[in-house]
């Protein structure tokens, strides 16, 4: 998902020891995760990746929280691709809903891969998206879920693992990790349990949501009033479809994520419902640390950043 920080103080944390890089390649017949691509981060925004339709150099948004990968309309268009009118669907944002046939892209390349005959969905997306004239759409879970993620926004850069089930060495960086179970849907979106003022919810990994967001309705079962939220500043978001949506912006007094424990935690509040979630974590929990997704493995490996505690959202 699409969607536009919150002041964080760390607790104590559940450290697990590392194992060696190279473990899985000393034991007799032992599962090797192999890398299969390092993805420089491009551009301003934090998760935009290179790759190439039919020839021509496109940049496309990393969004765990969509389901399928997606084209805009308007690239669409200029790539000059063919309809797939045996492929389609409904797409579900934050707060709208979008329905396209898909379009087929002869060859989609990335990161020295190629896929092709892909078959793309096709998604409207705010007009501030296509300001470069490369932008195509999101990288969707029906890409990621193939690879362990590793996500390292302070170098800038997106790794693709090749993972059939390998816990040796995993993440292979030789620093203690925090280690939290994840549930993955049949639409390869990612959930982990967190904890809002005390109170259980299922959040979706969303990189391509800037801020984290909880629907209104958990919002509201977290303790907060109906009159205390009307009452909050009104913020425009936007996600799919081409209409901003008004969100609400609300300081809560904790939130956990495993054993780490944020204070005075800033998240956006808007919509009913969030396609297999109660909320969002969005970039503003991602961008302060390092981050291996595991899709193999049902696990999310988290290694502090080393900022401080005074983290996104300030």
């Amino acid at each position: 998902m699409v969607c536009r920080g919150f002041a964080l103080a760390l607790a104590a944390l559940a450290i697990l020891p590392m194992a060696s890089a190279n473990a899985a390649d000393t034991e007799p017949g032992a599962c090797r995760v192999e890398r299969q691509a390092e993805l420089p981060l491009v551009g301003e925004r934090p998760m935009v990746v290179a790759a190439e339709i039919n020839g021509s150099p496109v940049t496309m948004i990393v969004d765990t929280g969509a389901q399928w990968t997606a084209i805009t309309p308007q690239a669409v268009k200029r790539l000059q691709l063919a309809p797939d009118s045996w492929h389609g669907g409904l797409h579900r944002g934050v707060a709208t809903f979008s329905s396209n046939i898909n379009a087929v892209a002869r060859s989609f390349k990335i990161g020295g891969m190629e896929i092709a005959d892909r078959s793309l969905s096709v998604v409207p997306l705010p007009p501030g998206f296509a300001d470069s004239p490369q932008f195509a759409g999101l990288l969707g879970a029906d890409f990621l879920y193939r690879f362990d993620l590793d996500i390292d926004l302070a170098h800038r850069t997106l790794t693709l693992y090749r993972n059939d089930g390998c816990r040796s060495g995993v993440p292979p960086w030789g620093v203690p990790v925090v280690a939290l179970p994840l549930v993955k849907s049949m639409a390869n979106r990612l959930t982990t349990a967190v904890t809002i003022d005390g109170h259980p919810f299922h959040a979706i990994l969303d990189t391509g949501a800037t801020a984290s967001l909880i629907s209104r309705p958990n919002a509201l079962r977290a303790g907060v009033s109906a009159a205390t939220l009307d009452q909050e500043p009104a913020l425009p978001s936007h996600g799919l479809g081409t209409k901003d949506f008004m969100t609400r912006r609300h300081v809560f007094a904790e939130m956990q994520v495993g054993q780490e424990r944020y204070k005075q935690v800033n998240l956006l509040v808007s919509g009913a419902m969030l396609g297999g979630g109660d909320m969002l974590l969005g970039l503003d929990y991602f961008g302060s640390r390092r981050v291996w997704l595991s899709y193999a493995l049902r696990q999310m490996f988290v290694a502090d950043s080393g900022a401080g505690p005074d983290k996104p959202g300030q």
